[in-house]
């Protein structure tokens, strides 16, 4: 039986050979590859019109008699997180005790003085004023998220900080006085950019689902329905780290996704009240999943953009006025030690150690964000107040070293068939 390999919209010719039902063609493949250079590629493969889990360099699998095996090569590119800081502005209570974060826009630094007098220094991509609009946070963090995902990436933004620091006001914002979040606005230029199809030439038949979840002592709940659920995390091919029975809502105008926001704050909110706990202990992920179809070419996109909005940052010397239950520190804790994990390994993420992910469901579900496939932005909010000064500077020594984590992501496409 002849089979032929074949490289699609990759610029590859055909790699014909001869075949049994059931050989072994690693050896064949691997030829090919290096023949070509594509050891550093992601090979998706595929035959009979199903979809294999991707392999690199080293492929070993049956193949189906009377089947076409199909292998895309799909260039891969390491991605260093984007880190950007933004400073409140100071609230009258706070007046008394001044003012100990400094932001120079200009070489975006933020300068810190600690309790001791100390000035500490920290450069990111971006620094912004407390004086900062929302709409010009959104233009540098959330505009290039829905672009890159519209062309088959998946993006993250995270808001990492203390209580009252700003992170929800960030994510949700309100509807007042232009005050919309980054969700918000999100829904409104993805709706945009899909009628307009000016960032992803050829591709129509857009679904849009959007999903929305609460992890409170490391127990996951759905916001999208009425009852409180228990979820679990299940590790599959298709979704790497999939919340089993999560709500997908299919959403259709940007009307639609803030109303599921809405609902799912208001859920929340219900809960709170319930249980006499904190928002602030809450850590919130709301995600957008994209598909859409070039029919000329036969591809089919899935992307999805994670917005995040996690519990309050415990930092350790942190005066607290309530001590949060275990869980709460445990996700917090464990987010801080995979980001430092990450950052010491750098740019060589094939040296990366143990990573203790699974530590927290919370950082189990974004595993994939943090030195997995997706561009990820991290928003630093941040207090003025000296009396948070401690607080500030933990927040701004975990930006720094975000800064030194590289993703490794390629777009996020298969092939249809007839």
């Amino acid at each position: 039986m002849q089979l032929s390999v074949s490289f699609p919209d990759s610029g590859f010719p055909d790699f014909p050979f001869i075949t049994t039902v059931d050989t072994v063609v690693s050896d064949v493949l691997q030829a090919a590859i290096e023949e070509w250079e594509l050891s550093d590629t992601l090979l998706e493969i595929s035959y009979s019109g199903r979809l294999l889990p991707p392999m690199s360099k080293l492929l070993t699998f049956g193949v189906v008699a009377d089947s076409q095996l199909i292998v895309t090569a799909r260039q891969e590119t390491i991605t260093p997180f984007k880190v950007v800081a933004r400073v409140r502005p100071l609230r009258e209570r706070e007046a008394a005790f001044g003012t100990a974060i400094e932001v120079h826009e200009e070489s975006n630094t933020v300068s810190a003085v600690d309790e001791n007098g100390i000035s500490h220094h920290f450069k990111f991509d971006r620094a912004f004023q407390p004086t900062t609009s929302q709409d010009t946070i959104y233009q540098e963090v959330g505009s290039d998220a829905v672009k890159a995902a519209l062309q088959g990436y998946h993006t993250c933004v995270i808001s990492m900080g203390v209580h009252g620091a700003g992170k929800t006001h960030t994510i949700f914002g309100t509807s007042h006085n232009n005050n919309q979040g980054i969700i918000p606005r999100m829904a409104s230029q993805l709706f945009s950019e899909i009628a307009s199809g000016e960032s992803a030439p050829g591709f129509t038949n857009y679904s849009v689902d959007v999903s929305f979840m609460r992890v409170y002592h490391e127990c996951i709940s759905d916001l999208l329905v009425e009852e409180r659920t228990s979820l679990k995390v299940r590790t599959t091919f298709l979704e790497p780290e999939h919340i089993e029975g999560l709500t997908k809502t299919q959403v259709g105008c940007e009307k639609d996704i803030i109303a599921a926001m809405d609902s799912g704050m208001l859920r929340l909110r219900r809960w709170v009240t319930m249980s006499s706990s904190r928002t602030s202990w809450d850590n919130l992920i709301f995600v957008i999943t994209i598909k859409s179809k070039n029919i000329e070419h036969g591809i089919e996109r899935c992307s999805k953009i994670t917005i995040v909005d996690p519990a309050e940052m415990i930092c350790k010397n942190q005066n607290r006025d309530c001590i949060p239950s275990s869980s709460v520190v445990l996700s917090s804790a464990t987010l801080q030690t995979v980001i430092e994990r990450l950052a010491e390994a750098g740019k060589d993420t094939r040296s990366r150690g143990f990573v203790p992910f699974r530590n927290s469901k919370f950082v189990r579900i974004l595993k994939n964000c943090f030195g997995g496939n997706c561009k990820t932005t991290m928003i630093l909010n941040l207090s003025p107040a000296a009396s948070l000064v401690p607080s500030s500077i933990c927040t701004l020594k975990l930006g720094t070293k975000a800064g030194r984590i590289h993703n490794t992501v390629h777009e996020n496409y298969h092939f249809l068939y007839q």
